[in-house]
C-alpha cells in the first residue's frame, strides 16, 4: 500500500505540493499530509480485504456462508466506513476510482446475494408443486387427497390467517425518501450512509 502511494504519478504528486502549499486552501506539512493518505488508504485496503474474502467464497460456490455473513448490518457498516473516506475527485482521481469500485464490488455481490436467495425460494416452491402435481399422475394418491377432502367437515374448512406486517429499517425507509426506491433493489452505498445519518439525526435509531 505504501509503495501504490510513493508511486503516485507526477501530477498527483503536483496536487499534494499545492495542499502543502496552501495553493488549495490547505496547511499542512507534508509528513502529516503524507501520513493522511496512508491512512486512507490503509482502511480501504481493509475494506477490500473483507470484501475479497466474500467474493472468493462466493465464487468457490459458499453461497449459504457469505448470504449469512454479508447481512444488512454489515452491508449498512462497509457502507458508512467507504462513505467515511471518501475524498475529493479532482483532487484524488486514483483514491476515488479505488474506491468507487469497492462500492460497486459490494453492490453487486449484494445483488449476487439476493438472487441466491430469490432462486432458493424458487426451488423450495418447484419441488412443492412437483409433490402437488405428481398426485395427478397416481391414482393411490389421488383417491387418498379425495378422501381426504371429503372426509373433512368443509372441503374448505375454516381458517385462521395471520397476517405479519412487513417491516423495513429506518434507514432504508429514509433512504427511499431521500432518492426513491434503488433499481434492482441494490441501495447505493455513499447514499445509504446519509440515509443512515438522516435516521440517526432524526433518532429513528
Amino acid at each position: 500500500m505504501a509503495s501504490y502511494v510513493r508511486s503516485f504519478n507526477t501530477n498527483t504528486q503536483s496536487r499534494f505540493q499545492n495542499n502543502v502549499s496552501g495553493q488549495n486552501g490547505v496547511f499542512v506539512t507534508a509528513e502529516k499530509q503524507s501520513n493522511l493518505v496512508l491512512n486512507y488508504y490503509a482502511k480501504l485496503s481493509n475494506i477490500i480485504t473483507a470484501i475479497n474474502t466474500l467474493l472468493v467464497q462466493f465464487s468457490q460456490g459458499h453461497f449459504d456462508l457469505v448470504t449469512s455473513v454479508l447481512n444488512n448490518d454489515l452491508y449498512n457498516a462497509l457502507a458508512l466506513q467507504l462513505s467515511a473516506i471518501k475524498q475529493n475527485a479532482k483532487i484524488y482521481p486514483e483514491f476515488e476510482n479505488i474506491r468507487i469500485s469497492t462500492t460497486r464490488a459490494l453492490a453487486g455481490l449484494s445483488q449476487g446475494i439476493q438472487q441466491y436467495i430469490l432462486l432458493k425460494n424458487t426451488q423450495s416452491d418447484l419441488t412443492t408443486f412437483k409433490t402437488k402435481a405428481s398426485i395427478l399422475d397416481d391414482k393411490t394418491k389421488l383417491q387418498e387427497y379425495i378422501n381426504s377432502l371429503l372426509g373433512s367437515r368443509s372441503i374448505l374448512p375454516d381458517s385462521k390467517v395471520t397476517i405479519i406486517a412487513a417491516e423495513i429499517k429506518p434507514e432504508y425507509v429514509e433512504y427511499i425518501q431521500l432518492y426513491g426506491f434503488p433499481e434492482g433493489a441494490v441501495f447505493d452505498m455513499d447514499r445509504l450512509s446519509i440515509a443512515v445519518t438522516s435516521a440517526k439525526k432524526k433518532g429513528l435509531l
